[in-house]
């Protein structure tokens, strides 16, 4: 089958806030094969240190937050009320 026509089972991906070395990172986990996830902040524009990346089932990833650049100071609380999380699950709906 060709990669186009793949159909994704939903990943169920879980994102938590916390900090690691003084700084904050999400930590992700996706129950099923999570292929280009996305994370989107709405207006707010957030640097991380990766994204548009894959999980594999049960696997965890932690990804930084290097820079949040936001006219209101976004707090890390507040960008998780914003934050939405896009797959290719998402897109083939």
């Amino acid at each position: 089958m060709p990669p186009k026509r793949f159909v994704f089972r939903d990943p169920k991906i879980t994102v938590t806030a916390g900090e690691e070395n003084g700084r904050p990172v999400l930590k992700l986990h996706a129950e099923a094969f999570a292929r280009r996830i996305c994370l989107d902040f709405g207006e707010a524009d957030v640097i991380l240190e990766d994204n548009f990346f894959d999980l594999q089932p049960g696997q965890h990833k932690t990804i930084g937050i290097e820079e949040i650049r936001s006219p209101q100071g976004a707090s890390v609380k507040e960008l998780m009320e914003e934050l939405k999380v896009y797959s290719n699950f998402d897109l083939a709906r």
